[in-house]
């Protein structure tokens, strides 16, 4: 019985010791690589075709050229800017700057 209580007990602290070196893993700080992809930035049109995949396509027209495959070491990647849609014009963004002036306010007189 004195055995069976040690292996439990053995193995409890084995997974302790597991558990900690894990989260300890897990909070460890990644360096993260860095990529040398070039951005390829448009804006967004829902009647684009799939922009991806033709560079991927024609990659092969993009690397034929010395000058092009020095520029682009890897392929670009495609980022979309947003487009600008009705609410950009009818609601106005900048508030008024000067707080420091009061209002005058009038009221008539009866």
């Amino acid at each position: 019985m004195l055995y069976f209580q040690f292996r439990v007990h053995f193995v409890a602290s084995k997974c302790v010791y597991l558990y900690i070196f894990l989260v300890w893993n897990a909070l460890k700080t990644k360096t993260k690589l860095k990529s040398e992809a070039t951005p390829f930035v448009i804006t967004h049109d829902p009647s684009l075709p799939n922009i991806a995949q033709i560079i991927n396509k024609h990659s092969n027209i993009l690397y034929s050229s010395e000058r092009c495959s020095n520029v682009f070491k890897d392929l670009p990647m495609v980022a979309f800017r947003r487009c600008s849609n009705i609410s950009d014009f009818l609601v106005r963004a900048k508030l008024d700057t000067d707080l420091s002036k009061p209002k005058s306010v009038s009221f008539r007189q009866m």
